[in-house]
């Protein structure tokens, strides 16, 4: 006769934690996300413990830097400074793609400060394709050619001890299968302790260095190194 219990409605993929032990540091009070700095990813993607972000939803893998931004005090992912990238023909600034002389170390979901010398504009950055930055801001100022275009220092770039956290485990906006109506906002994020360096995002083109992430979380300890 059969019997009933519990039924697997669906899979979360594998529990895997930047957290090398059962005594990570936590941060004291936790932090909330800023969604809005966090792109949306285009198809279904799967990441490396199995999670998987539906197409137009948005999602942050396990071991991704977080950092203050100044002006409202929420977090999101911590990004390198863009320096020397500039316009490389006259355009206007737009919901359309920016000619740049340098795609590496922009990231979506980053906003960019486009700089005329007389005036300084923000955009949102919607995607990176080699050397063509697309831009989603409602604005129309023509810029000419050669204008730089850099990072606007919200925060994220410079990490700082107290402001700057590792996610623990991967966090979706939507929950898993999109069961949750409310945004996962406030994720388990570390500070320091025993973790896996191999699972930190760090070092890569739009992240910050190791360098910078050791300098703000001094009680770091490498499992693996």
């Amino acid at each position: 006769m059969a019997s009933f219990g519990r039924q697997a409605l669906t899979t979360s993929g594998q529990p895997v934690q930047v957290a090398a032990d059962s005594h990570p540091e936590w941060k004291t009070g936790g932090i909330t996300l800023d969604w809005t700095t966090v792109a949306p990813v285009v198809g279904d993607t799967t990441l490396t413990d199995g999670a998987i972000i539906k197409s137009g939803q948005k999602g942050l893998r396990y071991g991704t830097v977080l950092a203050e931004i100044m002006a409202s005090g929420l977090y999101g992912p911590a990004i390198a400074a863009v320096t020397g990238v500039t316009l490389t023909a006259a355009t206007t600034v737009g919901t359309q793609t920016l000619p740049v002389s340098s795609g590496v170390g922009i990231v979506p979901g980053e906003a960019l400060l486009v700089d005329t010398g007389a005036t300084q504009e923000t955009v949102q950055v919607s995607a990176v394709n080699g050397n063509t930055v697309t831009t989603v801001a409602p604005t129309t100022q023509a810029h000419a050619l050669g204008v730089a275009v850099a990072s606007p220092t919200d925060g994220r770039q410079a990490l700082a001890r107290g402001t700057t956290v590792i996610l623990n485990e991967t966090v979706l906006q939507s929950g898993y299968d999109q069961l949750v109506a409310v945004a996962s906002d406030h994720p388990g994020v570390l500070t320091g302790g025993r973790v896996w360096h191999a699972r930190i995002l760090a070092g890569a083109a739009g992240q910050p260095t190791f360098a910078q992430v050791e300098a703000a979380m001094p009680r770091l300890d490498y499992a693996d190194l």
